[in-house]
Order: C-alpha cells, then sequence, then structure tokens
C-alpha cells in the first residue's frame, strides 16, 4: 500500500478539498453485488471507529483555515468540542459564560439526513432528487461535506481582528506557524500519528491559498522537508487574482498579493517535486470551454467544484488500484528533464464520451495554471516537455482519436484512460443539461508557457527594489530577498527555454497508454 497524506490550508482552498472528499467518498461501494472500486480507499483513508464503536473512514488530512471560516463540522466522535468547555475544565474560580448561538445544519446536511430516514422506512419510492447545495444556501465548505474527520485532522487557527489587514504580509507566516504548532503540536502529533499509521507514505499532495496562508505553508513545508528530504510532494497554490503586468502602480494592496505568490512560487520550487499553480477564478477567461457549463466564476463553491474535479482526475493514478504509476513516477516523468518542478493543469470538463479530437479541440481545453491573456491560447505541441493526461469514460472511439491527436506531442503523453466521473450529490448544478455523470479529460503538463510566469515575477521583483521598497517593507521582508527572488525568477525563466524552442528532442522514454 502506498497512502498520501494531505494539507489543505485556506478557505477556498478547503472548498476544494470538500469536493474532493466528497469525490472519493463516492468511490465506496456497498453490498455483495456491489462492482469492485476502482480506486484503493487506504491510501487516501484511514480507517477508525466512531463514538459508536463502529468502523469509519477518514481522510488522512490536515485541513486549516480560520476559526470563522469552518463553520459547523463534525468528525468521528460527534460535534465539535468548544474551546470554552476546555477551559472551564481547568478553571476552579466563577465563571460567568457568553456562548453564540449554535451554526444550524446546512440544507443540504438537512437533505441528506431526510434521504436517509427514508431509505430506512418501508414506504414506498422517496425522492432521488440531489440534497439541495443551491450557490444561495453555501456559508461554508463544510455545508456540503460528506466525510468525517478524524479530530487531528481539523487545524483551527484564530480569527484575525477586523482591522487587520494581512493578505500577502510574507513575514506573517512564520510567527503564525509556531504559534500554532506551539498551541497544538501538530508537527508531533497529528502529522507524525498519520504518518506512523502509513505503512509506504507515497507522498504529499498540498492544496493552499497563497494570500492568506502562502508563507504559513512555506514554513510547514520546510519543516516537513527536515524529516522527509526525498518524500515525493505535489502542490496546488491557489493564486490571487494580482496579475504582473496588470496591476495599477499605486494599488498598493495588489502589489503585495502579487509579490507575495512570486514568493510563494520561489519557495516551493525549491521544497516540493512538482508545483501546479491554479490562477484565481476571478481571472478566468470566456470562451468555448464554458460552453455546456452554467459558472458563476465569483462564487466559491461553484468554482472549486472545477478545479477539484480535474485535481481528482489528473492526480486519480495516485490511488488506481491497479495502477503502476505513483506519486514518484509521474513527477519524474513530467519533470525528467531536472529543471522543470512548475506545471500546468489544463482539462475539457464536460466532455463528450464519443467527441473526436479535431484541430479545434484545443480552444475547449483551457490551462488553469497560465496567465490570462487577451490573446488564444497558442496550445503547441512544441511548448510541451512532459504531460500526463487522464481520460474519464472516454469510448474506444474517442480514445483512438485522443491518439492519433496525441501523436503530435514530443515526447508522447503518458495517458490513463479511467471510467466515466460519477458526480456526488455536492456538486453544483453547473452542466445543461443536467447530469448525474460527466466525461472529461484533465491534465498536468510542464511546458515553455511557464517561463511567462518567471519573467513576468521577476520583472515585478525588480520594480519593487526600484519603486516599490515601501511595500515590501511593509511585508515584513527584506529587500535583499527581493533581490534574491528577482535572480531566482529570471533563472527559473531560462529553465523553461531551449534551444529548439520548447522541447528537447532526447527521448524519455513516454508515451504508454493505460486503461482501467
Amino acid at each position: 500500500m502506498k497512502e498520501i497524506i494531505y494539507i489543505q490550508a485556506g478557505q477556498f482552498a478547503n472548498h476544494i478539498g470538500t469536493h474532493f472528499w466528497n469525490a472519493q467518498q463516492s468511490y465506496f461501494t456497498y453490498g455483495t453485488d456491489a462492482e469492485e472500486p476502482i480506486v484503493d480507499h487506504d491510501v487516501s483513508f484511514r480507517e477508525g471507529l466512531n463514538s459508536s464503536r463502529e468502523s469509519t473512514f477518514s481522510p488522512r488530512l490536515l485541513l486549516f483555515d480560520r476559526k470563522s471560516n469552518f463553520g459547523r463540522v463534525g468528525d468521528l466522535y460527534g460535534p465539535d468540542v468548544e474551546e470554552a468547555d476546555e477551559i472551564t475544565e481547568s478553571w476552579e474560580g466563577d465563571v460567568v459564560e457568553y456562548r453564540q448561538d449554535p451554526i444550524p445544519p446546512s440544507q443540504f446536511h438537512k437533505d441528506l439526513e431526510e434521504e436517509e430516514q427514508k431509505e430506512g422506512r418501508d414506504d414506498g419510492p422517496h425522492s432521488t432528487e440531489k440534497a439541495s447545495t443551491r450557490r444561495e444556501k453555501i456559508r461554508y465548505w463544510s455545508d456540503y461535506t460528506m466525510v468525517y474527520y478524524h479530530p487531528r485532522s481539523l487545524q483551527r487557527l484564530p480569527d484575525l481582528p477586523d482591522w487587520d489587514d494581512s493578505e500577502g504580509d510574507w513575514g506573517s507566516g512564520e510567527e503564525m506557524f509556531e504559534r500554532h504548532d506551539e498551541d497544538t503540536d501538530f508537527m508531533e502529533g497529528s502529522f507524525r500519528t498519520f504518518v506512523e499509521e502509513c505503512d509506504h507514505l507515497q507522498g504529499i499532495q498540498i492544496t493552499h491559498d497563497t494570500a492568506t496562508f502562502g508563507s504559513f505553508t512555506n514554513v510547514l513545508l520546510t519543516k516537513l522537508r527536515d524529516g522527509f528530504s526525498k518524500l515525493p510532494c505535489v502542490t496546488f497554490p491557489c493564486l490571487s487574482s494580482s496579475i504582473p503586468g496588470k496591476i495599477d502602480v499605486d494599488n498598493i494592496r495588489e502589489i503585495k498579493l502579487a509579490l507575495n505568490d512570486a514568493l510563494v512560487l520561489q519557495g516551493l520550487c525549491e521544497l516540493d517535486t512538482t508545483t501546479v499553480p491554479l490562477q484565481s477564478p476571478a481571472t478566468w477567461t470566456a470562451g468555448e470551454w464554458r460552453k455546456d457549463m452554467n459558472l458563476p466564476t465569483d462564487d466559491f463553491y461553484h468554482t472549486s467544484a472545477i478545479l477539484s474535479t480535474h485535481i481528482e482526475s489528473a492526480t486519480l493514478p495516485f490511488r488506481l488500484k491497479k495502477s503502476t504509476d505513483d506519486m514518484s513516477s509521474l513527477t519524474s516523468i513530467l519533470n525528467w528533464r531536472g529543471n522543470n518542478r512548475l506545471a500546468h493543469l489544463s482539462g475539457l470538463l464536460p466532455a463528450r464520451t464519443n467527441m473526436l479530437f479535431e484541430h479545434d479541440i484545443e480552444k475547449r481545453i483551457y490551462d488553469f495554471s497560465k496567465f490570462p491573456s487577451d490573446e488564444e491560447r497558442l496550445y503547441g505541441a512544441r511548448a510541451t516537455y512532459a504531460r500526463v493526461d487522464v481520460s474519464r469514460g472516454f469510448t474506444e472511439k474517442t480514445i483512438k482519436s485522443y491518439d492519433e491527436w496525441a501523436n503530435q506531442f514530443q515526447p508522447l503523453p503518458h495517458s490513463i484512460h479511467a471510467p466515466i466521473i460519477d458526480l456526488p450529490p455536492s456538486f453544483p448544478p453547473l452542466f445543461e443539461p443536467k447530469t448525474s455523470s460527466v466525461a472529461a479529460i484533465s491534465s498536468i503538463e510542464t511546458t515553455l508557457l511557464s517561463s511567462a510566469t518567471f519573467k513576468a515575477y521577476g520583472f515585478l521583483a525588480n520594480e519593487c527594489l526600484t519603486r516599490h521598497s515601501d511595500v515590501v517593507a511593509r511585508m515584513g521582508v527584506e529587500l535583499e530577498e527581493i533581490k534574491e527572488l528577482k535572480e531566482s525568477m529570471w533563472a527559473l525563466e531560462d529553465a523553461y527555454k531551449s534551444d529548439d524552442d520548447g522541447v528537447n528532442s532526447e527521448d524519455p522514454g513516454l508515451g504508454e497508454d493505460e486503461e482501467y
């Protein structure tokens, strides 16, 4: 068995994570006549006992967020434990309690409970409609979670005062980390416990918001590397909406956020195995890829569902029962040149199960990592160094069409063909017409296009040195660090270039197709 430990940090990242874990929950099959699941549940779930001494699976997960973002989260042993209860147990003096009204269950959880009660009664057919997850009913990422968390998974950080606007303040991350670790001992407690439960730890998968948890995650990953220097790590940083080159020169907040993103990427490219940055949904452009979707890009619940589905599919080989791939092998494929740790996530959702990969397919595949541009994406095979494609629900005819299309890439993509995606009840009503399952193709690739990312951040760092040293000081960063950032960004830009404009002609031995 090759287990994975997951880390989520930040509000948007935890929306992505909620959809991800609901998808994992949907792979469970029950009953003697049920089909064998395609995934090995033990990779991502740990088995334990709930408060009723029943065997229950919970994610191998460390989940970080501010307390006010948690909402109503239950764990294996019942509802949340109030901090006040712990305080009064150790206090011998008089106590006057002031308690806020408890957060009521979401409509989604009420509907699920009603469905379960109907299934337990023999009173004829009951409604098979999905539980209510309309946009206006989602308050927190916990409003539509379908899994139970282990108490050690939930890492609550104190809320910031209303007057504190510390988004993008790089210097606050280490203090926040040290204070939380001192209070909870999660490195030697929660994380160490999850590690010791694993037979053979495959790696770590991290999703985090850069604006609020960028420097925090950098410190966390640095600590992890002290004990696990060779362990594969795949990170999905959710970038801010501040795009270098499109920022008003007088907008201090936007400059801070963009510079913070650059510092996050610099740290990740030194610490993890593969970094897959995710552009903010606020920057997503319109186009053919949104043709069959009703997608409000200003809503975390909807946009996180799209990103989570592509992340879940692209990383599916890590969890497949019959797969010979794992985190180590696929990250090695992506970085076969040795200097390409930054990758792009792209995909098409929904796809037609019987579609043909014509020349215009590039217009419908959206790159969630590329800087938005007024120009249409030039998705040329010559710009790709390595590529891992995972298709879901394609027919044999479509797979054959894909193979012919993939021949344009040199080296050939490493491709996996898996069953269709069954959407869990928590999935938002995005698709027209409505459907309970969708076909898709999701990809992670290392590409020449990443050079534009590093180039833009390099120029931003240079601008901060010459014109915005006051912003650097406010962030708690030394000017010498920004000089190093500038040189690092431009060195990484060069690492994504080659003499033949994109692809080294050496064959890294890629291109094997797998089907499940």
